[in-house]
Formats: C-alpha cells, structure tokens, sequence
C-alpha cells in the first residue's frame, strides 16, 4: 500500500472538501463505539497503552477525546495526519503495512476504510497481520469498510441509475462503479479506471466531475471485499464480536465490525518448558 499510493492521498489532503457518508461515518456509526467505550477506556487503564487510530478520521478522533480515551493516529500521509488539528494526538507518520513500531504497544484500535485503502486484497492480510502485531492480547479492533454487493451490478446498470436519481451523491457513485470494476478483491482496481468510466459515460456535470480529480492518477489502487472476503480475512487473525449498521445512503454495504485479538492458551509443551 502505503506508498506506491501516496500521491492519491496527497491530492486527496489538498481538496480539503467535506467527505459525506458513505466515504466517511456519520454519528450512526458510533454506536458499537458507545457499546464498547468501557471496556475501551478499562482496557487502556489497565494496560497503560493508548488506542490507535489507523487513518484520519476526524469523528472517531473526537470521539475518543469526548470519552477520555488516548489515541495515537498512525498514517502514511501527513497532510492528512496533521489535518486532525489541535486535538492532542500523538501522531505516527509511517505505513501501516511495513511499520516497525514495537508490538503490543495498543490496547485497542480502530479505523474507517483502511482495506479499501490498502488497494488489494492482498496487501489487505498484510494488514490485518501488523494489526494483530501491534495489539495487546484480548484487544478489541473496531472497523467500518465499503464492501462490493453480490450480486454486483454491472456499470450500466449503476449509471442508470444514477440517472434515474437512485444514487444520490458522486461519493457513493464512484465507490459503486470502482467495486464493479474491480477483476477481484485481491487485485483491486486502479482508481484511473473508474475515472476513465465515470469521465466517458458523462453523466456527472463537468464541475462535479473536477472533484474527482485525485482518481486520475497513475498505479492508485482501491479494493473492495464482499462481506463473507473480509469476515474469511479477518479471521485468521481476529474472533469476530459484533457489527452494525448506519443509516444512509449505502450504509448496507458499510458495516462497523468489532474484532477481538483472540487470548491464546499456551500448549502443555510451552507450559512443561515453564515449569
């Protein structure tokens, strides 16, 4: 990930638009956030060690500061990192994928659209295996990703509706037609592609479409999983708890789910050797 697309978050830092649902969470989002927020905040107590925040996201951010918690940001791009403001986070400019920062230093983290960052499937069970890394045993991760229907729609058919006002917004647009473009969740799509697509069909008007500038960029990638490719992904790593849904426009296919590093019993061999 991480770098090969630096240029398409750092043209995304500089539009310094306001991002909507469902390319952002809304405050439906937060639910399974307030569910857990004590066993959070015991957790941190307990350990002495700060959540993380994987990407910037300024809803989770304040969230966390509203219910006491401390929360480092790890992100490869620092305009965006730097974007969080003023809000006394300690901030971690590397790659998710590649970090060498210590293991176990977190007792909880959380993110929003982190696999469909990544760009493939692939680099995705990179991600998750550094996210176990980085977290302390019985640690809960909290994430909400676009995912791709099944069936998927084919682009005609995503741009008829769209024109039929079925699709509301040019956010959930380009998501939908990426996801359809996509060969598969393990090779991703570039984003060029979909602004080829968009670009060529016309049905977005010229200023509209200039938003979408940061798409046309060479080798950026995105990917998106069907429910049971990131539940199948994640399970290596993580016991799935719990998952919930928003209420907007695609919020069906934009689940929060909260995982949990598994406690592992040590084997009667690694127990006798103990001993």
């Amino acid at each position: 990930m991480g770098f090969k697309n630096i240029g398409f978050w750092l043209r995304r830092a500089e539009k310094k638009f306001r991002t909507l649902p469902p390319g952002m969470p809304s405050a439906d989002d937060l639910r399974l956030y307030n569910k857990y927020a004590e066993f959070l905040r015991r957790s941190q107590a307990e350990s002495g060690k700060p959540g993380l925040l994987l990407g910037c996201t300024p809803l989770i951010a304040d969230w966390c500061r509203e219910n006491g918690l401390r929360v480092a940001v790890m992100d490869y791009c620092e305009p965006l990192a730097r974007s969080l403001g003023d809000r006394e986070l300690e901030i971690i400019v590397d790659d998710w994928l590649s970090t060498s920062y210590a293991g176990a230093s977190f007792s909880w983290a959380a993110g929003d659209g982190v696999v469909n960052a990544v760009g493939s499937g692939r680099d995705s069970i990179g991600l998750f295996r550094q996210i176990h890394r980085l977290l302390l045993p019985g640690s809960l991760l909290i994430l909400r990703n676009l995912l791709r229907p099944v069936p998927t729609p084919s682009t005609r058919e995503i741009f008829e509706k769209y024109a039929a006002g079925g699709i509301r917004s040019l956010n959930a647009l380009q998501h939908q037609i990426s996801s359809s473009l996509q060969p598969s969740f393990m090779e991703g799509i570039l984003t060029r592609e979909t602004y080829r697509v968009i670009s060529e069909n016309r049905v977005v008007p010229p200023e509209q479409l200039a938003s979408l500038d940061y798409y046309n960029l060479e080798g950026a990638c995105l990917c998106y999983p069907t429910l049971a490719e990131l539940q199948a992904l994640a399970s290596a790593d993580f016991e799935q708890l719990d998952m919930d849904y928003g209420d907007y426009e695609m919020s069906a296919l934009t689940p929060t789910l909260v995982y949990r590093v598994p406690i592992r019993k040590p084997s009667l061999v690694a127990q006798a050797r103990e001993r």
